[in-house]
């Protein structure tokens, strides 16, 4: 995976996202981008930058994943792209 390792916040950013997936995946759950983004701790607007730049914090991964309910294959799928 292509992750990297932030030590100003002690998190990893991971940048290797499968954008149109996630945006099926998202479709598909019947919520909207702002629910989600309530849901996982962040705003509208922030949801939209990061799924259009990929850049995603390994947390904030864990979060959508729990929110949309994705299985570990899933979640591997949209985030972690070979």
């Amino acid at each position: 995976y292509r992750c990297e390792y932030n030590s100003t916040n002690r998190e990893r950013r991971c940048n290797d996202v499968n954008k149109q997936l996630l945006k099926d995946t998202i479709k598909e759950s019947g919520m909207s981008v702002k629910a989600i983004a309530e849901k996982s701790g962040m705003v509208r607007e922030t949801l939209y930058n990061k799924i259009e730049t990929g850049n995603f914090y390994a947390s904030e991964i864990s979060d959508i994943s729990r929110v949309l309910r994705l299985t570990r294959e899933e979640r591997d799928a949209i985030f972690f792209k070979k």
